[in-house]
């Protein structure tokens, strides 16, 4: 009998349901050896353990900055997991791009599923390894957190305004 894989994507995977794995494989071929569909749910505990783990990080992470805030200089060895091909975070630092950079990543290798986007992949991991990283350099300085990033928005991504006037002038009419 011919088989015919569905796998329609539908809400409420974020990107654990991308490939067939080894619950879809089981499927098609219960359903060619009984010739009827086959239909298959995992249990929430079994959808945690398998199916994909959320990319892991840890970071140790220097930054040079002047008085003002404005960062100059970054340094950062980080680790992470991909199941068992390792692999780790890569996106640190998260937007910003000083030009005095230094970034090291170790993947660990783990027993478990590989990582799955699991809102955005890896973004909010990063996010939030460079963020704490200038909230602890914004403490260092007695600075507000939201004034050392403001100061360094020119750093952004994609930015090519030098200044936090010109990149959220049309948010600020």
């Amino acid at each position: 009998a011919n088989v015919t894989v569905n796998c329609d994507y539908i809400g409420g995977g974020f990107g654990s349901k991308f490939a067939a794995d080894e619950w879809g494989i089981a499927s098609a071929i219960l359903a060619k050896e009984t010739g009827h569909p086959v239909q298959l749910h995992l249990d929430r505990a079994t959808e945690l353990q398998t199916a994909g783990t959320r990319p892991s990080g840890f970071a140790n992470v220097k930054i040079g900055a002047k008085s003002d805030g404005t960062i100059v200089a970054w340094d950062s060895h980080h680790w992470g997991t991909n199941g068992i091909r390792g692999g780790t975070v890569s996106q640190v630092p998260y937007v910003i791009h000083p030009e005095n950079r230094r970034v090291r990543t170790t993947g660990i290798v783990t027993n478990t599923g590989p990582s799955r986007a699991w809102r955005a992949p890896n973004h909010p991991q990063a996010c939030a390894l460079t963020c704490t990283a200038i909230d602890d350099l914004a403490a260092a300085l007695g600075m507000d957190p939201l004034d050392v990033f403001m100061k360094n928005v020119g750093l952004t991504t994609g930015s090519a305004s030098k200044t936090p006037q010109e990149v959220y002038s049309a948010e600020r009419e």
